[in-house]
């Protein structure tokens, strides 16, 4: 959770000398330690280590055995990465069992053991490697899978592990072992890696993970693609709920995109809804996607929808470069027209006219009262982005109109008090360009007369994929209840994470009617005209809303229901084939209900159309899950 405050304080400095035991010095640094470790004293640093902590890891091999027992907390993990120098490597196997834990520009190296390199799994009393970050890392020559996610008997429910822009290369020694075996959980990513030589799949995903988005990673030459199953024999939960968006497979063995439930390629159960868009696939050797077909309706293609996937390469022929991931994966340039433009109010709108991909458009503190519509958009690995320059925070009191796609948005104001139209709007452009993969961080959005973000559009509806909208305080956006803090129409595969949203007319997030595989996590939501709402009604045409994964928020003192369900204006019934999951949230104190008007979730009133697991009735630990100091222009 999210501490009520963000401590801040003086960062302390610890060195250790070859031989030395790391010991806690500084109990007064609230804010966060550095302790520079060398080989053989990781295990002791991690054991002392307090949420906030960093741990450098100086340049040697790191030959011993680490498990994490202690974890850090939201808006403060425990962070382990190189301190200077070459990088350091991990020749022992790791068991990460506790939360919030934050690794990178590291090498893992699996040839001197015959276990995983990296195990995100149970911990005591409870914890789990919840909410880990591996990025910017190596993983290779791994015995069995380069890292593992998970387990069965009884799933272990981990939740937001996230790995990218990760080296993942010559890992498994049979086609049991994978590049990244994940076993269960929620709301999982793996973004933006290069996966090569796997024995296996580079990503198998089997058999009880529930809304995992596979986005942006290049696959190629491994055993196969990417593997979304579940055998008969399995525990609940099933599979269920994927996104796999953008990706490239190339070469591989086996399939490169392939679903398989129950042992029986013909056939899945019921409920079951994943998603496979806009990949590129070519040469592998066992079907690109499945083997061949009707996607949705040949073998190893059914139990999910396909839309506008290729049969082919990508531009240039390559996704994920080398230069792109591992540990010193970007840092540099990602395209060799990348520049700089810092900009002064009234100088916007001519920059991004003139932006290429790559481009970095840096705001000069002032008001920006410039309407923007954005038609020219970056490209995967190489985004136009916008943020501050230096100093205060530039505030935006025109309208953005986000027209184009791989648009990055951060450290910025958007006060809508001085018109009435949505401060930020993506939608669709010319030619069939539209605003899809905008992202939009660590910025407020605020005072708006409609809804403060809206994505998507209806007539028809706009096929946006992978919006995020994360770290971000909105609040006081709507003038009645038909205006939202987010607004999500429309699309595919969006996420919502990590929010502050308060005081919105209407709800904090609308998901209505259209979107599919929507990711709405770790978000406060309170003191709105109502929580979430997911809604698709009677009137409106397809495609219904699903999918939608809402997990680990909290409503708190909402005016209407804390997060409730509607389908085609019957509360009583849902359409065949809807199969939403609604987990690990907390909701109090909202005057509609907590969850729909009360009863048996997923039997009751507003309830229906989910599966409900492990939600609340209360406050989590604090009585505060993102607290403002956690969002916005100035996070951390």
């Amino acid at each position: 959770m999210l501490a009520a405050v963000v401590m801040l304080s003086t960062v302390v400095l610890l060195q250790f000398a070859a031989g030395d035991t790391p010991t806690e010095v500084a109990a007064a640094a609230p804010g966060g330690a550095d302790i520079v470790v060398n080989p053989g004293q990781l295990q002791g640093a991690l054991d002392s280590a307090n949420p906030g902590d960093r741990i450098l890891l100086s340049p040697g091999t790191y030959a011993e055995n680490i498990t994490i027992r202690r974890g850090g907390q939201a808006g403060a993990p425990i962070t382990i990465t190189r301190a200077a120098g070459a990088t350091p490597m991990m020749t022992g196997r790791w068991q990460v069992r506790a939360a919030y834990i934050s690794v990178s520009r590291v090498i893992f190296d699996g040839s001197s053991h015959g276990d995983y390199p990296i195990w995100v799994t149970r911990g005591d009393g409870g914890a789990d490697g919840s909410f880990f970050t591996l990025q910017y890392s190596e993983i290779r020559n791994a015995h069995l899978s380069g890292v593992f996610v998970g387990d069965t008997s009884p799933p272990v429910p981990l939740r937001g592990v996230s790995i990218r822009g990760c080296y993942l290369h010559d890992n498994g020694t049979t086609g049991q072992d994978h590049g990244i075996f994940i076993k269960s959980g929620s709301g999982h990513t793996i973004k933006g890696n290069l996966i090569t030589g796997s024995s296996g799949a580079a990503i198998l995903n089997s058999p009880n993970a529930r809304g995992m988005i596979i986005r942006g990673n290049e696959i190629r030459q491994n055993g196969a693609g990417i593997s979304i199953t579940r055998d008969l024999g399995d525990e609940p939960p099933i599979v269920n709920n994927t996104v796999v968006d953008g990706n490239y497979l190339k070469d591989n063995r086996g399939l490169g995109v392939s679903l398989k439930y129950d042992g029986d390629v013909s056939t899945v159960p019921p409920g079951v809804s994943n998603t496979v868009t806009n990949n590129w696939a070519a040469g592998n050797a066992g079907g690109d996607y499945g083997t061949g077909g009707l996607l949705g309706e040949s073998d190893y293609t059914r139990g999910a929808t396909w839309l506008n996937n290729a049969y082919g390469d990508p531009a240039g022929g390559l996704l994920v470069a080398p230069s792109d991931a591992g540990p010193d994966g970007g840092l540099g340039s990602a395209s060799s027209s990348e520049h700089q433009v810092v900009v002064n109010p009234g100088q916007l709108q001519a920059a991004l006219d003139a932006a290429n991909p790559g481009d970095q458009i840096l705001l000069n503190p002032g008001t920006y009262t410039e309407n923007i519509t954005i038609t020219h958009g970056g490209q995967a690995g190489a985004p136009i982005t916008i943020t501050r320059a230096a100093g205060a925070t530039p505030v935006m009191t025109g309208r953005w109109q986000v027209r184009a796609p791989y648009i990055s948005v951060s450290r910025l104001i958007f006060d809508g008090s001085s018109n009435g139209d949505y401060p930020i709007w993506v939608t669709r452009g010319v030619a069939g360009a539209d605003g899809s993969y905008f992202i939009l961080q660590y910025s407020e959005v605020r005072n708006s007369h409609l809804s403060g973000v809206f994505v998507g559009d209806t007539a028809p509806a706009i096929p946006l994929h992978g919006v995020a909208i994360r770290g971000c305080y909105i609040h006081d956006n709507g003038a009645t209840g038909h205006d939202h803090g987010i607004y999500i129409k429309s699309g595919s595969g969006h996420t919502i994470k990590g929010n502050l949203i308060t005081g919105s007319s209407g709800f904090g997030i609308q998901d209505y009617p259209h979107a599919k595989g929507l990711f709405v996590i770790g978000n406060e939501i309170r003191g709105n005209g109502a929580g979430i709402l997911i809604e698709h009604d009677a009137v409106d045409e397809p495609p219904l809303v699903n999918n939608t994964l809402v997990d680990g928020n909290y409503l708190k003192g909402n005016g209407g229901m804390g997060i409730s369900l509607m389908y085609d204006g019957d509360v009583s019934i849902v359409p065949p084939g809807i199969s939403n999951t609604i987990s690990n949230n907390w909701a109090a104190g909202n005057a509609g209900g907590d969850y729909g008007t009360g009863g048996l979730l997923g039997n009751s009133d507003y309830t229906r159309g989910a599966t409900w697991v492990n939600n609340t009735y209360g406050d989590p630990a604090g009585g505060a899950l993102v607290s403002p100091s956690d969002v916005g222009p100035d996070a951390p």
